[in-house]
This record gives C-alpha cells, sequence and structure tokens, in this order.
C-alpha cells in the first residue's frame, strides 16, 4: 500500500476518515485505526497506466513471514525513470517508504549502478529485529537485493 501511495478510508459512528498509508503502520501490528473503526477500502491504489509493479520477498518457505521485501512501483520515460515508489517490509517496526532510493532514481537512467545506488540508500532506515530468520546485517543487506530484484521486475512491466 505505501508503494502504491495508498489511503485508507476508516468508518466509524462518529463518520470517515481517509488516512495515507505512509504513517498509518505505527509499530508492530499496530495501526492509526481506531478500536471502533472499519476499513472500508482504499479509493486511490490503482497505478497509472504504463506502471511497472513487483514484490520482492525473501522467505524461508511458502507462506512464512518476510525475512527482507521490498515493493516497487515503477514509471519510465523512455530509459529515465519518471517516477518510482519503494516499500520495505520486515526490516523495521513498521513498513518503510524508502525515499532516499526512490530520490536517487528519479529523473536517472534505469542502470544496475543505480539500482545499487538506490539498493544501498535505504540502509540508513532499516532496524530489523534479530530473530530466526537472521541478523540484523543480513536483513538489511537482503532489504537491499529485494530492492533490486524488484525494480528489475518493475521495470519489464512498464507499459511501452
Amino acid at each position: 500500500m505505501l508503494a502504491l501511495g495508498a489511503s485508507f478510508v476508516l468508518r466509524s459512528a462518529a463518520g470517515e476518515r481517509v488516512v495515507a498509508a505512509d504513517g498509518f503502520f505505527v509499530g508492530t501490528y499496530d495501526t492509526l485505526m481506531k478500536p471502533d473503526e472499519n476499513h472500508d477500502g482504499d479509493p486511490h491504489s490503482v497505478p497509472a497506466a504504463g506502471t511497472g509493479y513487483c514484490y520482492a520477498k525473501l522467505k524461508r518457505k511458502v507462506g512464512d513471514f518476510a525475512t527482507a521485501a521490498a515493493a516497487v512501483t515503477l514509471r519510465m520515460s523512455g530509459d529515465k525513470v519518471q517516477d518510482v515508489a519503494i516499500a520495505l517490509t520486515n526490516v523495521a517496526p513498521t513498513a518503510l517508504k524508502a525515499k532516499a532510493a526512490e530520490d536517487s532514481l528519479r529523473g536517472k537512467a534505469m542502470t544496475d549502478a543505480a539500482m545499487q545506488t538506490a539498493a544501498t540508500s535505504r540502509w540508513a532506515i532499516c532496524d530489523p529485529a534479530v530473530d530466526q530468520r537472521g541478523d540484523a546485517e543480513y536483513k538489511t543487506a537482503m532489504a537491499g537485493e529485494m530492492t533490486q530484484r524488484a525494480l528489475r521486475t518493475a521495470r519489464t512491466r512498464c507499459g511501452p
């Protein structure tokens, strides 16, 4: 939802409010949704025509929580990145927008070097929990690898 720039429609007896996905997640299994609210859709999550996308997830087995994952939406203008959104999961207490990585790509050609720069620019925001899936250094490195994989796949899915 972060990579899509989505907002959540939350309804209760008191009324309706719309909350952007970026900022909605406030902790592990914790959001801004109040106990009396229901999620009632997301009116803004359909990407523009020609948008490429990918969710790349490193996991131990099918159905397992991610060790690290990256979601990407990408629009190209010729060989240059017109717009990009990168969200990371399982590398901090909440899902994260990798804004520095996005900024490092906008307006530039989508080269291996550019993707590597984007993958390494997100390290500062990672703060993964150490668990049976790996230590912080491993999970941070895998967030970079998943970012690069998602960018490559999203590029192949962009329209003409």
